[in-house]
């Protein structure tokens, strides 16, 4: 067998078997069970740390 059909037969074994796993559709989180906390952008909080050194 040469080496191009042999890559390809592995390569088309690994793509079967990868597609196989895993949830169909769209990734979720639920948030009853796991609340996101929405934090303040790296910028605003850059912002307020200044403030305080500043007042400090």
């Amino acid at each position: 067998m040469s080496k191009f059909a042999r890559v390809l037969l592995w390569s088309l074994a690994l793509t079967l078997a990868l597609s196989a796993c895993g949830i169909k559709g769209p990734l979720y989180i639920p948030e009853k069970k796991y609340p996101q906390n929405v934090s303040a952008p790296h910028n605003e909080m850059h912002a307020q740390l200044h403030q305080l050194l500043v007042n400090s």
